[in-house]
């Protein structure tokens, strides 16, 4: 079995306005699509329905606050909105880890917005493309484990749960 990534996935019309950027940016740049997301805990290599349904347990009613756009040399963090590490979602994390022990530290939440290997300038250009955009917090409504071999564009949903 692949590996596996836990996500909290945004609900459907904040949703919507990420893939909207994350679209535009692959378009303009010639990056990969993938659906808007947070990870909550990489690493993962064993996931039943059950001790998903506990993590939910946990997620369930947790806000997500954007602090900012970043720009990082990282395939999966080329264009980020960083997310604030609320005491909410670090024991989230915590829980995440003791129940499937993965993930490697530090826990640095962020919400992709473009993948790439991409030269500082291209970077520089994306994120002043995008930085008037104001993006909300909001309340994840999927708790999704996603097989994260291969093509982002093509990452299975293995298991999911709504929040």
């Amino acid at each position: 079995m692949s590996e596996l990534a836990l996500w909290l996935v945004p609900p459907v019309t904040r949703r919507s306005e990420y893939a909207t950027v994350i679209d535009d940016l692959a378009e303009q740049f010639g990056t990969p699509r993938f659906v808007p997301h947070v990870t909550l805990l990489t690493g993962v290599v064993d996931c039943d329905e059950r001790r998903l349904r506990t993590l939910a347990g946990a997620c369930r009613g947790l806000e997500l606050r954007p602090r900012g756009l970043a720009s990082y040399d990282e395939y999966y963090r080329a264009l980020v909105v960083e997310i604030d590490l609320s005491e909410e979602l670090r024991r989230a994390r915590e829980l995440a880890i003791k129940t499937f022990r993965g993930g490697p530290a530090p826990y640095e939440p962020h919400l992709s917005l473009m993948y790439g290997d991409l030269p500082e300038a291209a970077r520089s250009e994306a994120l002043r493309t995008i930085e008037a955009t104001r993006f909300s917090a909001f309340v994840p409504e999927v708790l999704q484990a996603v097989g994260v071999d291969g093509p982002p564009d093509r990452w299975p949903s293995r298991v999911q749960l709504a929040l």
